[in-house]
């Protein structure tokens, strides 16, 4: 029996299927009855190492070496990508806050444009120069007005609070934007 063409057979098989090789099934594609010009010729391909045994149930199964990767390199690949990983959820998180800040930025400036001498504006007129839907602008800057700005009853449409819409705000005293 030819082992190159034992190892052809166990390598088109493994590619096939995607797993070992028993025996049994390389004897039936094979056509031989008798296995122990097989077994010669995987011992032959075991000691080159170009073929890997595994223990499978109560019979031996094989596959091609090339397709076995040694631990340590499956290692390096692992690390490598957690790194990956990593990096790009870091930079999803830059994006994400690079983006809230510019646009907490135009809030701000759009602030600064409609409030009167007294430092009053309305919500709903900030809404409408930044070009916003009510539920994105409210959902987007609910938390940067009520961490930087007083909220005060009144307006036509703002933050629903007890039954009280707050749609007038102030610049807090103590932040100099």
């Amino acid at each position: 029996m030819d082992k190159d063409t034992v190892l052809q057979l166990i390598k088109d098989t493994y590619h096939e299927e995607g797993k070992p090789v028993s025996f049994s099934r390389l004897k039936k594609r094979l056509g031989v009855k008798d296995g122990s010009e097989l077994l010669k010729a995987i011992a032959e391909l075991k000691m080159e190492n170009k073929v890997i045994e595994k223990s499978s149930g109560s019979g031996k199964s094989f596959s091609p070496a090339e397709n076995v990767e040694s631990t340590n390199d499956n290692d390096v690949l692992k690390t490598l990508m957690e790194e990956v990983r990593t990096l790009k959820n870091e930079v999803k998180a830059l994006k994400e806050s690079w983006k809230a800040r510019v646009d907490t930025t135009a809030f701000d400036d759009a602030y600064s444009r409609i409030s009167d001498s007294l430092g009053y504006a309305s919500l709903e007129r900030i809404r409408v120069e930044l070009g916003m839907g009510k539920e994105e602008f409210y959902s987007k800057f609910r938390k940067h007005v009520e961490e930087n700005y007083e909220m005060i009853a009144g307006g036509d449409d703002g933050y629903v609070r007890k039954g009280v819409l707050f749609g007038i705000i102030k610049r807090r005293k103590g932040d100099k934007r």
